[in-house]
């Protein structure tokens, strides 16, 4: 037995332009009924088209000089990575494509979630008017997208007790698939952020501390899930907040 989408789910196919013509023709029916939901596409459908108009392409002469700093490996030390990581954001949301494991050399060097997590939240932390797709005012609704996009239930913690305020969301290439990107800020305008993901080697891991640069990087994984928090925050902050993190996912 066929079990057919939940309307979330459908409405989302829809701003993806991806509904097959019985369930746009079951969208419409629902919609005709349900004005708050129609007044909601329509809001996310401008979401994503001011999301595709502001998200710059990536200029090929720069990607390739990413790519070749990339392939000479660990030589570069951080920079290397984080130009490999850069490489595969640019990638993935220029062409919102999501890259494997093996279309870029070296494997290792690539997959790491914790330099593309500093590479996201260096990116994205400093933007003002676009920081994520989804503000925090549609918390369930970004749940659920993303729910639904990884495959899994994945929720944003709330992080109340640390001072610090979920911005929102966005949908992230990583590897084979997707990722979910939550943002937050304290009252004093400092940012961080969680980047979750699923693997397929299902392990527990204790939290693990590195700093590239400025940023401090927090990655452990429970289960199938991946985590890493970043933040410029030293790193007894960042670890304290990435256990209440922890608290709240487990």
């Amino acid at each position: 037995m066929t079990t057919e989408p939940n309307m979330d789910t459908l409405i989302q196919a829809a701003v993806d332009g991806q509904l097959t013509p019985s369930q746009q023709d079951r969208l419409d029916r629902h919609l005709a009924a349900h004005p708050a939901d129609r007044t909601r596409l329509a809001a996310m459908i401008r979401q994503a088209g001011i999301m595709r108009i502001s998200v710059p392409q990536p200029d090929p002469a720069q990607l390739d000089r990413l790519m070749h700093r990339a392939r000479e490996g660990t030589s570069h030390g951080v920079l290397g990575r984080l130009a490999a990581a850069v490489a595969i954001f640019a990638l993935g949301l220029g062409s919102g494509l999501l890259l494997s494991r093996d279309s870029v050399k070296p494997e290792k060097l690539m997959a790491q979630a914790p330099i593309q997590a500093a590479a996201a939240h260096a990116l994205y932390s400093p933007e003002v008017l676009h920081p994520v797709e989804v503000f925090a005012d549609e918390r369930e609704h970004l749940q659920t997208w993303l729910s639904n996009r990884l495959g899994a239930p994945v929720i944003a913690p709330e992080l109340g007790e640390t001072g610090y305020r979920l911005i929102g969301g966005r949908l992230l290439p990583l590897g084979q698939g997707p990722a979910a990107f939550f943002l937050y800020e304290n009252e004093s305008g400092d940012r961080l952020s969680l980047f979750a993901n699923l693997t397929t080697d299902p392990a527990r891991t204790s939290f693990q501390y590195r700093r590239d640069g400025d940023l401090g990087i927090v990655f452990w994984q429970d289960g199938r899930w991946e985590y890493s928090m970043v933040g410029r925050s030293g790193r007894q902050v960042i670890e304290t907040i990435a256990r209440k993190a922890h608290e709240e996912l487990i």
